[in-house]
């Protein structure tokens, strides 16, 4: 399996400072802010000869999001980002020159006192992956997954009222002739690129602030038909939710198509339902949290025989927006819920064809009061 983060060492950065925060005491002790849907900030990134040749910033959370930040504060950053192979022949949906070749892509977290990429910037996570291209294991889309963790201290690498989280891509390949390019996004067939697939999240809490840690493993589903319906794999419940709450979510699943001999798209969303069969954010979700109850995007990829098992990583944040009662009056428990689909690619529909989801599975809530 080909893992999908690798984190950094900030000793550097994990200074506190202890003075000064009583007179900031009315602040919030927890509060969170995303980029939200279609916050990609580019559609494309050219793919260069030599690594980091021309490294972009796809998405950024500024200091009007951030300016709740304090000395002393953890400050949490997870993000997604889907990048797409473009076409690998002269057609009307190629961004740029055509290629055959499987290009690398280097993702990293940033903070910094600038959107810009450069030296003034920390890197807190960075991940690098091979997205293939050529066939019969042609991924086409790959999705990444990181997060990390950061403490407010005299060490930081910006003012906590002017700091800029962001993420940065960059792709490379020796056989790059210039013009090659990676999509933000996916593309169709008509050449239109199409986003909101990718996000940026933060949460920060006072120091003394911990959260209640929800966890499950429990399949709801150990396979799924290949036809593109929405299923609920994991479900955790969650109690006593209250205006001004924040929940920090993640998940993991992997699929096998080994027993397929062919590929098969993998799609996954975290979403709040009111139950735990609901692929969808009810009415009452929707009014009652952030984004409409849309944890993270809808992304995805195709799962391939020769990568398989293939894993699927989700994070997001999501914020309560009003206290959640159902229709006696009573508090009503939420769900949180990773939807998966799935479908064939590339080969006529064979009838009772399943993807298998392995028992390693698990679903992460952890909620800040």
């Amino acid at each position: 399996m080909r893992p999908l983060t690798r984190r950094w060492s900030l000793a550097g950065l994990v200074v506190l400072a202890c003075s000064g925060q009583a007179a900031q005491a009315s602040a919030a002790d927890v509060d969170a802010a995303s980029t939200g849907p279609h916050s990609e900030l580019r559609k494309t990134v050219p793919i260069t000869r030599h690594r980091d040749g021309a490294p972009r910033t796809v998405l950024a959370i500024g200091p009007g999001k951030l300016s709740g930040l304090r000395a002393g504060d953890r400050l949490e950053l997870s993000s997604e980002v889907q990048v797409t192979v473009d076409c690998d022949r002269p057609q009307p949906r190629c961004a740029g020159r055509p290629y055959d070749f499987d290009p690398t892509v280097i993702a990293s977290l940033e903070l910094g006192p600038s959107k810009a990429p450069g030296r003034r910037s920390a890197v807190l996570a960075r991940t690098k992956l091979t997205c293939r291209q050529r066939l019969p294991a042609r991924e086409h889309h790959c999705p990444i997954a990181f997060d990390a963790a950061v403490h407010v201290g005299d060490h930081f690498p910006c003012r906590p009222d002017h700091c800029f989280a962001t993420v940065v891509v960059s792709a490379h390949s020796h056989r790059a002739r210039g013009g090659e390019r990676m999509i933000i996004g996916a593309n169709k067939p008509s050449g239109r690129i199409v986003q909101n697939k990718s996000r940026l999240n933060a949460i920060w809490t006072a120091p003394g602030v911990h959260g209640k840690r929800l966890r499950t493993g429990k399949l709801r589903r150990r396979s799924l038909r290949l036809r593109p319906q929405r299923k609920v794999v994991l479900s955790q419940r969650v109690d006593d939710l209250q205006r001004g709450d924040v929940l920090a979510v993640s998940a993991a699943i992997r699929s096998d198509v080994r027993q397929l001999g062919y590929n098969a798209l993998v799609g996954a969303q975290l979403i709040v339902a009111r139950g735990p069969k609901a692929n969808s954010p009810s009415r009452l979700v929707r009014r009652s949290v952030w984004q409409d109850g849309l944890i993270s995007p809808l992304n995805g990829t195709n799962c391939t025989p020769v990568q398989s098992p293939c894993p699927t990583r989700k994070v997001g944040v999501v914020k309560v927006r009003r206290n959640v009662h159902g229709g006696s009056g009573a508090p009503a428990p939420l769900f949180i819920n990773l939807v998966v689909r799935t479908k064939q690619k590339r080969v006529g529909r064979e009838h009772g064809a399943r993807l298998r989801i392995l028992d390693d599975a698990h679903l992460v809530v952890r909620v800040y009061p």
